[in-house]
Order: structure tokens, then C-alpha cells, then sequence
């Protein structure tokens, strides 16, 4: 009777898992550096194997803050910009696994915390935030609930194995 108990609480957990799974998009716009002094905050951009970013593909930044100026490297171009948002296409095709250091660089008088990005890339379209400090973990709501599921399945457990 014990070991039912047991394999059911482990099959549960294990299901609760891979249910509450998501799939990592190859893409990372992630943050590279900031020069306070000029007040630049400059963005790497991450293509994963197979990947590929091609002209007439674009990125849409938002959620900026008082942006004087956004510059791009040799490999992107700016299809417009305000100072709350900025669009980018690339220049050349832009494959493979692929890191693109300080791709993207925005100066602005304000400090830029969390940015929202979006676009679309040969796998479809992608989105997400980033911001100058990481977050190391990120809980929600499943996770959340499956950990209290365990919790208690495991304290009638330990409580069944006393008795």
C-alpha cells in the first residue's frame, strides 16, 4: 500500500512537471553594459543553431524612458524610434548560434530598468523583457501550486511511513 502511495505521488509530480514546462525561444536580447558617464545602455542580441534574422525581419524595443538617441552596429538599422520606443531591422542575413556583442546601444538621460522586446525571426515570432539586473528566479502560479501539491503529498507520506 505504501509503494502505491509513493509511485502515485511520484507520477503526479513528474506529470505536473512537464505539464508546467515551456519551450526556450532560440532568441536572447539580453543587456551587455552601461557607460553611465554617457548614459548609453548598450544590448547583446543571441540567435540560436538555425536560426537565421534576415532583412525585412525586425525587433521592436518599448517601454523605454526618455531615449535621446538609438544607435545600432554595422549590423542593424533603425526603421524609427521616439522616446519610448525604437524599431530595428537587420542589415545582412544574421544565422547560426550566434552571439552579436552590443548590437544595439540607446542613450538615454534616464536610467533604462526593464525594456520590452518583440519581433520576428525565421522561427517565428518571440518576446520577452530585459533589464540591467538579472532575476535570478522568476515563480508562477504552476509552480507555485505543484511545490504546495508536494508539500502536502509528502507530508501524508512521512505521516503513513510513522504509522
Amino acid at each position: 500500500m505504501k509503494n502505491t502511495r509513493l509511485l502515485f505521488l511520484t507520477a503526479t509530480t513528474i506529470v505536473g512537471t512537464v505539464l508546467s514546462t515551456t519551450a526556450a525561444q532560440a532568441f536572447d536580447f539580453s543587456f551587455a553594459s552601461h557607460n553611465s558617464g554617457a548614459g548609453t545602455f548598450s544590448y547583446d542580441l543571441t540567435l540560436g543553431a538555425g536560426e537565421t534574422f534576415s532583412p525585412g525581419d525586425s525587433i521592436a524595443l518599448t517601454g523605454l524612458s526618455g531615449v535621446a538617441v538609438a544607435n545600432s552596429s554595422s549590423d542593424f538599422t533603425i526603421t524609427g524610434s521616439d522616446s519610448v520606443s525604437a524599431n530595428f531591422q537587420p542589415n545582412t542575413v544574421l544565422s547560426g548560434a550566434n552571439t552579436f556583442t552590443n548590437a544595439i546601444t540607446l542613450t538615454s538621460n534616464d536610467s533604462l530598468e526593464i525594456i520590452n522586446y518583440s519581433g520576428n525571426s525565421s522561427l517565428g515570432s518571440f518576446s520577452g523583457t530585459t533589464s540591467p539586473v538579472a532575476v535570478p528566479f522568476e515563480p508562477s502560479a504552476n509552480l507555485g501550486i505543484f511545490t504546495l501539491l508536494g508539500l502536502i503529498g509528502f507530508s501524508h507520506l512521512r505521516k503513513s511511513f510513522k504509522s
